[in-house]
């Protein structure tokens, strides 16, 4: 059975969560019940999911939907910007961010048929890549030094902003 990471557990009270990390080794098949991002900073990494095995290298991001699994495979050093958006957090608290321009159809255009099993992967580039990692970076900071509300809507605009 595989493990699913609560919103409960990684949100501390906002409805967003952000954290680079460097896996040292296999990370387990795993679901989420919130929207996950991860960006790949450096290095590559084998990404399983329902719809196969594809390495992920510096510049390809990983969007997986709530109940969509997935497992990380280590082959090397590899830097792994992280971001999730509690569901709930989209249609309340950061709802206006669903309504910037871009943002709206990025996050509807993400994956939510069968055929995708609720994963996209994209590449960025690493410019790109690096941009968006610094500001889910930011994002952690602002999260862990708690500077308010809108300090964290607006890492996480600049953030969408990047991405769409």
């Amino acid at each position: 059975m595989r493990r699913t990471f609560r919103e409960r557990n990684h949100f501390d009270g906002y409805p967003v969560f952000a954290r680079i990390t460097r896996p040292m080794s296999d990370v387990v098949p795993h679901a989420h019940d919130f929207l996950e991002i991860a960006i790949i900073g450096s290095g590559s990494v084998r990404h399983v999911t329902a719809a196969g095995e594809h390495v992920l290298e510096h510049g390809d991001v990983a969007i997986l939907r709530p109940g969509a699994w997935h497992a990380l495979h280590i082959t090397g050093e590899v830097v792994v910007a992280n971001c999730g958006l509690s569901m709930a957090g989209l249609r309340g608290d950061l709802h206006h961010l669903t309504e910037m321009p871009g943002v709206s159809t990025f996050l509807a255009g993400l994956p939510a048929s069968a055929g995708t099993f609720g994963v996209h992967i994209a590449q960025l580039g690493p410019a790109v890549a690096t941009e968006a990692s610094t500001r889910i970076a930011e994002l952690e900071s602002a999260l862990e030094l708690q500077r308010g509300v809108g300090r964290i809507q607006g890492q996480l605009a600049l953030l969408l902003g990047i991405l769409a």
